[in-house]
């Protein structure tokens, strides 16, 4: 699902997509002036100091993990990275994904997001078929 959310994110407008620049993916974000503690973020754009994490799944259910995800998100934030969180619920609503869309546009510093109706089917479309493709739609 990281796969189709950064489709969905990088992929032309013409395609689609919203056209934002290339994230870092799985890269590690050092969170220490001593370079030791690291977190491994989904997508960064590490010129803006934009991390975007994806909790789907079971991965991000349990009460361990949630723990665990938030005081990650603390430590990125403590360290300057604006946080923003994706679901999977994103990727199946337009609506919720055109709003993280113009969140993250605002935090990376870029333009408006097109909404058109025709650039809304068009995202529509892709995120269709990307997730039949990747298996979270039935056909």
């Amino acid at each position: 699902m990281e796969s189709v959310l950064v489709l969905v994110l990088t992929l032309p407008p013409r395609l689609g997509g919203y056209g934002f620049p290339a994230p870092e993916l799985n890269m590690r974000c050092y969170v220490d002036e001593c370079g030791i503690t690291y977190y491994i973020p989904d997508l960064w754009w590490r010129y803006r100091n934009v991390v975007l994490e994806y909790f789907g799944g079971r991965d991000h259910t349990e009460l361990h993990d949630m723990v665990s995800d938030n005081l990650r998100r603390n430590d990125l934030l403590d360290n300057g990275q604006q946080v923003l969180v994706a679901v999977y619920e994103h990727l199946i609503n337009g609506a919720s994904m055109d709003h993280l869309a113009v969140q993250l546009s605002h935090q990376l510093g870029l333009g408006e997001i097109d909404m058109s109706r025709e650039a809304r089917e068009r995202r529509r479309e892709l995120r269709t078929e990307l997730l039949r493709w990747e298996g979270g739609l039935p056909r």
